[in-house]
Parts: C-alpha cells; sequence; structure tokens
C-alpha cells in the first residue's frame, strides 16, 4: 500500500455534510491502494488562503518527502483563488509530488494551460 496524504478544505455552515465528500476519498484510497493520513482545514470561505494551519502542515511533510501524492476532492474544494491553487500546485511539483483529484481533473495539467496563457499574454505585450 502506497502511503499518500489527503487535503480537504470543510467550509463552516456548509449545507451538506462532509462526511459524503470524505467517503468519497476513502473510496477513491481504497480502491487506488493508497494508505492515506487526512489534513483537513475548516474555513469560513474558500476564498481566505490565510490560517490553513492543516496546509502548512502537509506541505512541511512535503518538503521532508514523507508523501509523493496529494489526493484532493477537487481543485475547487482546495480555494476558489486561481493564484493560491497554482502555488500549491507549484509547491507540489518542486518536489515531485503529483496532486490528483479525484474527480480525474489533472490539477498539473492545468497549471501548464494556465502557465501557457500567460505566457502567451506576456509575448504578446512584449511585441
Amino acid at each position: 500500500m502506497e502511503r499518500v496524504a489527503v487535503y480537504y478544505v470543510e467550509k463552516i455552515n456548509k449545507e451538506h455534510s462532509c462526511n459524503l465528500d470524505l467517503r468519497k476519498i476513502g473510496n477513491f484510497c481504497i480502491e487506488n491502494n493508497y494508505d492515506y493520513c487526512l489534513y483537513v482545514d475548516i474555513v469560513k470561505s474558500r476564498k481566505i488562503i490565510n490560517n490553513r494551519k492543516e496546509l502548512k502542515k502537509l506541505k512541511k511533510d512535503i518538503e521532508n518527502r514523507v508523501y509523493s501524492k496529494i489526493i484532493i476532492l477537487n481543485l475547487s474544494n482546495i480555494s476558489r483563488n486561481i493564484d493560491f491553487n497554482l502555488e500549491l500546485i507549484r509547491f507540489a511539483e518542486s518536489y515531485n509530488c503529483k496532486i490528483i483529484s479525484t474527480d480525474k481533473f489533472d490539477p498539473h495539467q492545468y497549471k501548464n494551460f494556465i502557465d501557457n496563457v500567460y505566457k502567451k499574454i506576456n509575448d504578446d505585450k512584449e511585441r
């Protein structure tokens, strides 16, 4: 069994229980033969990116090479802030850590796409 990290963000006063989300993540890990450690931050809004204590712990563990994969429900569960999500993906990549989304969306391809868009915009400005 491969040991992975799971990062989940729960919104305070969320209308539906996070139990369904966490069950989905748990099933995904079982199907993929992952032994996981859960990191959960509770926020008022996913737009708020400060005081993510569990994410800080997770990043420290990634720096220490404890995990090579982070499982997420989906990218919008992490944050509604695109730059914040891109920074997390870049951070993970800098430690050869892959972020895997249970919805089969590839955050790394997303980052590459956005980076290419930014590059094109900058190239066009230089002309």
